[in-house]
């Protein structure tokens, strides 16, 4: 097997970055594991609402073979006190972290070849990647390092493998956690019936998103609990912008 001989380009100038938005799309297309989180629209929310407003440097990675783009993974650096921490372009709250990259069978490699490229060319003195998704392919690559030299953060995750339906899932559960959600369920349903709708139309996510953010913050206060949600202006614009998008 020939393998593709991939090059990467680092990219700081907000207008290159906008002006990779379609082959920004056409990535999202042809990789497997794409979020939502991951999409072009929510990177330049994030960069527009939580990241250049407090003087981050952009830092965007971006992996060509011939000219396709293979794999993208944007970065802001900022300075904290003494320090230089580079962290992965999104809202700062608990999106996962994952490099978009396109399915093939040298996507490890490329992955791998990203990560040695960030460590070479990214002038930070840390690099945070929170809420690596455990067993992923960044959590693989990353994980193989002794002693790491990223602040590695794995998180769990739900797969579907193996499954078919809801219900075979449902029942490979623990029972103490069935028996959480069945009594959760109960609770719901003393107070009438529960219904789940899609919404599609744009003209209703402003609004929803207004009633979320009241009721968490209303929660926090009556629970006495602290949480980021409390200083919600920001992530609330943040939000309604990416959903304008969409």
């Amino acid at each position: 097997m020939i393998c593709e001989p991939a090059r990467f380009e680092i990219i700081r100038d907000v207008g290159k970055f906008l002006s990779l938005k379609p082959h920004w799309n056409y990535l999202c297309d042809k990789s497997a594991d794409y979020n939502f989180s991951q999409s072009f629209e929510w990177c330049v929310a994030a960069w527009n609402i939580m990241s250049k407003p407090h003087r981050c440097q952009l830092y965007c990675l971006v992996g060509w073979v011939d000219d396709r783009v293979i794999l993208i993974w944007p970065f802001v650096v900022q300075r904290r006190a003494l320090w230089l921490i580079a962290r992965p372009l999104g809202s700062v709250t608990t999106e996962y972290c994952d490099v978009l990259v396109e399915d093939s069978p040298e996507a490890d490699r490329w992955v791998a070849l990203a990560w040695q490229t960030l460590r070479t060319t990214c002038r930070s003195d840390v690099i945070m990647l929170p809420f690596v998704r455990a067993g992923s392919r960044l959590h693989r690559i990353v994980s193989r390092e002794r002693p790491m030299s990223a602040d590695v953060s794995p998180i769990s995750s739900v797969s579907w493998d193996g499954y078919h339906e809801w219900e075979s899932y449902y029942r490979s559960l623990h029972n103490g956690f069935r028996y959480s959600l069945r009594s959760r369920r109960g609770q719901l349903a003393e107070r009438g019936n529960l219904i789940f709708e899609a919404v599609t139309k744009h003209e209703r996510y402003p609004s929803i998103i207004d009633w979320l953010f009241l009721h968490k913050a209303e929660w926090l206060i009556r629970t006495n609990r602290s949480s980021p949600w409390l200083d919600t202006e920001k992530y609330k614009k943040f939000l309604s912008e990416v959903a304008a998008e969409k």
